[in-house]
């Protein structure tokens, strides 16, 4: 049967409603597939243009956020010992990639009330290859808002500063990313260890054995004092400890690691949590 004038109308409007139909929904779709995958790199972004504050408290309540990770406050051992979650690692420049955290710093003073020209925190959105990276930060142009830059180079800021930089990676879901390995050399007296047990604690016990039952339980991240040599049982490699607050014992090697050379000052007791986007009084002074 022929069709009537009436029922061509209906189907080229109908032909038209798909075809518009079609044409809204393939952009949103790209636009989806082309947005950043790495959730750190997600949530920095969905800032931009807002107030972030500085640029370290940013970069923490991004990383909490994204992660679940609570950094330390330290601008070294705040990434490698975080207070809660996995530590970091550190990467080259060649194999960061979105979502790594670029920090200039001065090696010899990380310690949380450090207060120098040029100490910067950024978040990687892309590596260019050739030492630039494109990347989201807060307050640097000093107005506490959060920005997208292209062709940032850390080397040349630290350099401007006579400072350094390192690239950290957290994990993103949850596990460790690699057994941490601080240092190469062995662990002996008077050195300063960091708990490394992916979340888990570690037995401190009266005598280097497990044949006695612990005598505390230390969290992941916990800093120790070695007091003496190490003794090797049936059981494994023992070290005995310090703990910050006195208590002796031993601990196994196989979950202990030397602290970062870095300074250690106030990183452990403190344990204040910011609230996102409220203005907190910080030392960081320029990137």
């Amino acid at each position: 049967m022929p069709m009537s004038q009436h029922r061509r109308a209906v189907a080229a409007i109908l032909v038209a409603l798909f075809a518009m139909i079609t044409l809204a929904v393939i952009p949103v779709t790209a636009t989806a597939q082309s947005g950043p995958t790495n959730p750190i790199v997600r949530a920095a972004l969905s800032y931009k243009g807002q107030h972030g504050g500085q640029c370290w408290t940013f970069v923490q309540n991004i990383v909490k956020q994204a992660t679940g990770i609570q950094m330390g406050f330290d601008y070294r051992l705040g990434f490698l010992v975080p207070l809660q979650g996995p530590g970091a690692i550190e990467v080259t420049p060649q194999d960061a990639q979105a979502g790594d955290i670029i920090q200039i710093a001065n090696d010899a003073n990380t310690s949380p009330d450090a207060d120098y020209a040029g100490l910067h925190t950024s978040i990687i959105v892309n590596n260019n290859g050739d030492g630039t990276f494109d990347v989201v930060d807060s307050n640097y142009n000093f107005d506490e808002t959060v920005t997208e830059h292209d062709g940032y180079n850390p080397a040349e800021s630290a350099a401007r500063y006579g400072l350094e930089f390192h690239i950290y990676r957290f994990s993103t879901d949850g596990a460790a990313l690699a057994p941490a390995q601080a240092s190469s050399e062995p662990i002996g007296k008077g050195d300063t260890v960091v708990v490394r047990t992916a979340g888990d604690v570690l037995n401190l016990r009266p005598v280097p054995s497990t044949q006695q039952a612990p005598i505390a339980k230390l969290a992941n991240g916990t800093l120790l004092t070695v007091t003496g040599d190490s003794v090797t049982t049936a059981g494994g490699t023992w070290v005995p400890v310090r703990t910050a607050s006195g208590q002796t014992g031993w601990v196994s090697t196989d979950w202990i690691v030397r602290a970062p050379e870095a300074s250690t000052s106030g990183a452990a007791p403190l344990t204040p949590v910011f609230s996102f986007h409220v203005v907190v009084p910080m030392v960081v002074t320029g990137n």
